[in-house]
């Protein structure tokens, strides 16, 4: 016997085997439960490694929620001491902070679109605020989906990018992710294809 079962040779032989391979195989038997009790420790090792890794996934994810929440409140409390129009640069700052924080990106454009004019006006978000407005006669296909549908657009690369488009991206810009809110996008690239994920 050894630990998890028993070691058994057979002969045709009647009284085949003597006390010295009884005494050899007990000695493999004993080398057998060694093997098995390590392979249960190695077991047991990689379970807690599999348990650790997913608590610091949900640990990492719970932190990042907590940042993103955190980052949100700061923008709210922006928009809360707004008083003016002109008070839009100080919440737009603060957004383009809280989101380079939490996001690799490029670039960041607030597209205010007017779907019955089938026009929009994007505006470059920066550090300092809101800057260089453009306006563009008719809506890029993308855009237009992520308003009417409420959901989110990525155009995961350039080709992507330039299937749909009606006006020029800038030639770096390898991915886009519209996000929409009341008036428009929320657009937001980068030089990397794929480079956004859910979060």
């Amino acid at each position: 016997p050894f630990s998890h079962g028993t070691l058994a040779v057979n002969s045709n032989e009647p009284n085949a085997f003597t006390n010295e391979h009884i005494d050899a195989l007990s000695e493999i038997a004993d080398v057998l439960s060694e093997a098995f009790a390590r392979l249960d420790y190695i077991r047991l090792l990689q379970e807690r490694t599999r348990a650790l890794e997913r608590e610091s996934r949900e640990r990492r994810k719970a932190e990042s929620a907590v940042r993103i929440n955190l980052g949100l409140q700061r923008v709210r409390n922006e928009i809360l001491r707004m008083r003016d129009e002109g008070d839009w640069q100080r919440v737009a700052a603060a957004f383009h902070a809280e989101l380079r924080q939490l996001v690799d990106l490029d670039g960041c454009v607030f597209n205010i679109i007017d779907l019955t004019a089938n026009a929009y006006k994007g505006y470059d978000v920066t550090a300092a605020g809101l800057e260089n407005e453009a306006q563009y006669a008719g809506i890029d296909p993308p855009l237009r989906r992520a308003m009417e549908s409420g959901q989110p657009s990525y155009r995961r690369s350039r080709n992507a990018i330039e299937k749909e488009y009606l006006h020029p991206m800038p030639l770096g810009v390898q991915s886009i992710l519209d996000v929409p809110f009341s008036r428009g996008t929320i657009a937001i690239d980068s030089l990397r294809e794929n480079a956004f994920d859910a979060r």
